[in-house]
């Protein structure tokens, strides 16, 4: 039976698209072998869990607030906890592919086209596998991209004027997770006007509606941001304009490099597919192609245009500006469009290869499930020594929230120079306060006075090396500045915890972390995050306190 076929018989038999089905599954099971993995945040996610002790109009200049927003309304209800937070990136995710999804059906003529390209992001390597092992802002950006991009098909098809608002509510939503969405919203916007069956909907008098929605959902950022301007234009300056005067060969090759990361393992899918089934194979290697109906003609024109915008203005900020493309989180928008690019003009082929789609879903699917079972072994077998993802992520800090937790109902404020052991240790230690300075600073936590509180500095003493950091190194990380004779005098017994691994099967591979526990005078300045004007670098945070 034909994949279309047999896709469209079991809609109709269950009540149900099961393209919806497959993504929310996708989704879910990756959520479940993250949670099956470890009790810590992973790398990413520890900075949104220090920052959300307290709302804020902005945590930081380098990214907005959307996803420390949701991640602080989701734990008033469910607390802290890895499992809220993967729960809130689950959500988000399959989402964006359902919305993602939404938007291409009706563009597409042939069922197998269109799900061999939803098929084909979880044969990228981003969206396969790296968007698992961390990130946190950049999953809301996806939603925002994913949201998007469905208002605006939306409103080029049959516009009402509730879909120009959408429109606005995807660009606010996009702003408030990344600035660089900025570049993903034009480059749709003119892809849309290039199209004259898309023009009129664009240069419509209601687009003053995209732009009114958009403001009013960025503008607590705005406001947040106001007193900030300055320093969050340098910061954006500085991302987009490199430190260096011109790209070198190494940067260069770096970015080729993350580029092909990114589509290699579905275009070798495709490649083989379309290479032994073309459209053109002999009569008893085919199968006819029924079209599903006549699809949108300019669908494919309007990805294909708005992904070469996104890319030369990539190549042209490289070049040009000496913008670092530092990892593979910048080229999500870039290439966001590429892989429905491809299956769309795939779909628009008058000889339409049915057999090779067949096959290349089939082929993906099988590159997703290997991708799952691996990532599942990672956890269960090569964390550590090998480590995918990062080490740090198996520490059991189970031994150093016995030793800070006491029973007398005060607050326990931690210092740390560490935002892994803070993050982790406010989700274990009971009414914990985190004070980190580079996370921290000028945000009113609400800490108790001295007497209502203990205080403590905990580092690492040992990770993964022989190698021990003395106390006032720590300590001088952790303020950012050199520690003053006062504070060093504060600093009380000192105790240290030799943890071990929470992987299950290779705890025998050794406790070789000692965390450092030290109890600090809680009527010291630095027990609430205070600090010394000349000293402390200046605060990069505001909060609404």
């Amino acid at each position: 039976m034909k994949a279309g076929a047999a896709i469209a018989g079991y809609s109709r038999r269950a009540g149900l698209d099961p393209a919806i089905v497959g993504l929310v599954a996708f989704f879910a099971i990756h959520m479940l072998i993250r949670l099956f993995g470890t009790s810590n945040f992973s790398v990413d996610d520890t900075e949104a869990a220090v920052h959300v002790q307290v709302f804020q109009l902005y945590y930081s200049l380098r990214n907005p607030p959307l996803f420390d927003w949701l991640f602080y309304g989701l734990i008033q209800v469910t607390g802290l906890s890895v499992f809220t937070i993967q729960i809130l990136k689950t959500a988000l995710m399959t989402g964006a592919a359902v919305f993602f999804y939404l938007a291409l059906r009706p563009g597409f003529r042939h069922r197998a086209a269109l799900t061999a390209a939803l098929a084909s992001y979880g044969a990228t390597a981003f969206y396969g596998w790296d968007i698992f092992q961390q990130f946190s802002h950049t999953v809301t950006l996806i939603f925002a991209m994913g949201f998007t991009f469905w208002a605006l098909m939306r409103v080029v098809r049959a516009p009402q004027t509730i879909d120009y608002v959408f429109l606005g509510i995807g660009l606010g939503m996009g702003l408030l997770s990344k600035y660089l969405f900025a570049l993903y919203f034009l480059a749709l916007l003119v892809a849309a006007i290039r199209r004259p069956a898309y023009r009129p909907a664009i240069l419509s008098a209601r687009m003053g509606l995209t732009l009114v929605a958009g403001l009013v959902v960025v503008s607590p950022l705005l406001i947040g941001l106001w007193e900030a301007r300055d320093a969050l234009l340098g910061t954006l300056g500085g991302r987009v304009a490199g430190a260096s005067s011109g790209p070198g060969l190494e940067s260069f090759g770096f970015l080729i490099l993350l580029t092909a990361e990114f589509w290699l393992p579905f275009a070798v899918i495709l490649g083989i597919a379309l290479a032994r089934w073309p459209a053109s194979a002999p009569a008893a290697e085919t199968t006819a192609a029924a079209s599903e109906g006549d699809g949108d003609a300019n669908l494919y024109p309007l990805l294909r245009d708005a992904t070469v915008i996104m890319v030369a203005a990539m190549f042209f900020a490289f070049f040009f500006l000496g913008t670092r493309i530092e990892g593979g989180r910048y080229l999500v928008v870039m290439f966001s469009l590429l892989p429905a690019a491809v299956f769309a003009g795939l779909d628009r082929r008058p000889s339409f290869p049915q057999i090779a789609m067949e096959r290349f879903f089939q082929g993906a699917i099988g590159f997703v499930v290997i991708i799952a079972v691996f990532r599942f072994a990672t956890f269960l077998f090569l964390s550590p020594p090998f480590c995918l993802p990062r080490c740090v992520l198996f520490v059991d800090y189970a031994p150093v929230a016995a030793k800070i937790g006491t029973p007398d109902g005060k607050q326990n404020v931690i210092l740390s120079n560490h935002v892994h052991i803070g993050s982790n240790l406010l989700r274990l230690v009971p009414n914990a306060k985190v004070v980190i300075d580079a996370y921290t600073a000028g945000s009113d936590l609400g800490i108790a006075p001295p007497a209502e509180r203990n205080c403590y500095f905990v580092w690492f003493r040992n990770y993964r090396s022989v190698d021990e950091l003395p106390l006032e190194t720590a300590l001088r990380q952790a303020l950012r500045r050199d520690p003053l004779p006062s504070e060093l005098a504060a600093i009380g017994p000192i105790e240290f915890a030799t943890v071990d691994w929470q992987t299950k099967i290779l705890r025998s591979h050794g406790p070789d972390t000692v965390v450092g526990i030290a109890r600090i005078d809680s009527a010291e300045r630095i027990c609430d995050g205070g600090r010394i004007p000349g000293l402390s670098p200046p605060p990069s945070n505001n909060s609404m306190q």
